[in-house]
């Protein structure tokens, strides 16, 4: 508002009268200003009971993700030859474990010398075919070497390698054939140029997968070229002799050969995934010395209540921590005799309601062990915190581990991104996040309060606008009436000075 900086000729104080009435006339609008600070410290408040509820709600969601409650620990005793993961399902025991042969993938290898003992390949520019390419092409076919017989493996189907647009100038090299078989990334078979010692390089054509029915055959067409050396890349892994390639010790396709307590067991990948139920195996090594004999190993798979009681705790704490924001902002604190901005606020008071009462709540049917979180050893202690009884949850999970993670609803959110799947509802793990989703999001409790305290705020913003333009019309009409009484207090007082001057000459006269 404007202020008048000097007094009238009469003496009067216009700024003192007019500045004393005016804050008078502010007294309403200092009440609105009271009221808008007092719903802003509201709106503050919400929002810390909001993130804390926020965290808890992440909690929650931590013991649906049964890939975070692994309750089975896996263990090697010589992890530089196996390693072992175990899912919740998983077989408990301990497994005698020897490995006679790993899994590997066939490859094959040029020769380096060709009949006359000169380099075969000299460099990755040799041509191995000149003229049309039309029709030139690799077929690689996958199967089984038994003996002198290939069976064709009917799961993989056969895969080509058009050669026709490979070269540039009419011209295969070696390196073209190496390049076109690996722009080609699910053919199965990855190729290499590697140079020996002698002057010479060697093309390696590797198998990406493992396993005896993985072995490849590679029969070569040259179309209408002129073969120097294509033709004779053909390769039979039954009959390995006669081309150019070759296949060097240990580089055969073969499965994993191992014995479990006993029992033989063979595996296309070094990664055992169906030999024990709910274990992952994996190989790295043999068992064998440089004698060829095993030593076997021990793989352990037991109930372990870390993963669960690390989640709880993380659940117990999220709690308390809404539970004290609550408190802050709604409690009466009877040593500074003050109450909490929120104190008497229905909205806060019916979420922590809700949160205590569906924590005490029991679920699951009637042959489910496990009903309530008490009997996880999370409970309600005097001063209405939660606590967790690590002893009870390792019992809970040693003895009826299906039951813990049935109650909490816990379930593979990775097949399941979107929604629990319908072996998890009626879980108390689903039934609590689904209430935290009420309460936290768009138009659920607490976004109603908050927007409710919004629309006061709005609405005492535009009686603020209404009174700050009375207000300054007020001042101007004081002012006004102010300078109006001082210009006539100067006339009457002007009019007096001569009244008296007049007097005062009659006089001396």
């Amino acid at each position: 508002m404007a202020t008048i900086t000097s007094n009238g000729g009469s003496g009067l104080d216009i700024n003192t009268i007019v500045s004393q009435l005016m804050q008078i006339e502010q007294q309403p609008i200092n009440k609105l200003n009271t009221k808008v600070a007092s719903f802003q410290s509201q709106l503050s408040a919400l929002g810390m009971v909001k993130g804390a509820m926020s965290s808890f709600q992440s909690a929650v969601s931590a013991l649906l993700d049964i890939n975070k409650l692994n309750g089975v620990k896996a263990s090697s005793s010589t992890p530089e030859i196996a390693t072992i993961t175990a899912g919740n399902t998983a077989d408990l025991g301990n497994f005698a474990l020897e490995v006679s042969q790993l899994a590997k993938a066939q490859r094959i290898t040029t020769n380096a010398k060709d009949g006359g003992g000169a380099p075969l390949y000299k460099n990755a520019d040799t041509v191995l075919a000149s003229g049309d390419l039309s029709g030139a092409k690799l077929t690689f076919t996958f199967g089984t070497v038994s003996g002198s017989a290939f069976t064709v493996n009917p799961d993989v189907k056969t895969a080509t390698v058009d050669l026709s647009g490979a070269s540039k100038d009419d011209k295969l090299s070696l390196g073209e054939v190496r390049d076109a078989i690996n722009k080609q990334s699910d053919l199965g078979v990855t190729a290499s140029i590697v140079k020996d010692g002698d002057n010479s390089v060697r093309l390696v054509l590797t198998g990406t997968k493992t396993g005896e029915n993985m072995a490849f055959k590679l029969d070569v067409n040259a179309g209408a070229a002129t073969s120097s050396g294509l033709n004779e890349l053909a390769f039979d892994p039954a009959a390995p002799s006669g081309g150019s390639f070759g296949i060097l010790p240990g580089d055969v396709a073969q499965n994993a050969e191992a014995t479990i307590n006993g029992i033989k067991v063979s595996n296309q990948s070094n990664t055992m995934t169906d030999v024990i139920g709910g274990l992952t195996i994996n190989l790295l090594k043999t068992t064998l010395d440089s004698a060829g004999k095993s030593t076997p190993i021990t793989l352990t798979s037991t109930r372990d209540s870390g993963a669960i009681k690390a989640a709880l705790g993380a659940f117990v704490k999220a709690y308390n921590d809404v539970q004290a924001s609550i408190t802050s902002v709604s409690g009466y604190d009877a040593t500074s005799k003050t109450s909490g901005i929120l104190q008497g606020d229905a909205s806060v008071r019916g979420v922590q309601n809700q949160l205590r009462s569906m924590l005490s709540e029991a679920f699951g049917g009637g042959d489910q062990a496990v009903k309530t979180l008490s009997q996880l050893g999370v409970s309600f202690q005097k001063d209405g915190k939660l606590a967790l009884d690590s002893a009870k949850l390792d019992k809970a999970v040693t003895g009826n581990l299906d039951s813990v993670l049935s109650f909490l609803g816990a379930y593979d959110k990775t097949k399941n991104p979107t929604k629990a799947p319908d072996s998890s509802q009626g879980s108390f793990g689903v039934a609590l996040n689904d209430m935290l989703d009420k309460m936290l999001t768009k138009g659920g409790t607490l976004d109603s309060r908050t927007d409710g305290i919004n629309q006061s705020i709005k609405q005492l913003g535009r009686q603020q606008d209404t009174m700050t333009t009375k207000l300054t019309e007020t001042e101007a009409r004081l002012r006004k009436q102010y300078v109006a009484l001082d210009q006539t207090l100067t006339k009457m007082q002007q009019s007096s000075s001569s009244l008296m001057a007049m007097l005062s000459s009659l006089s001396s006269n």
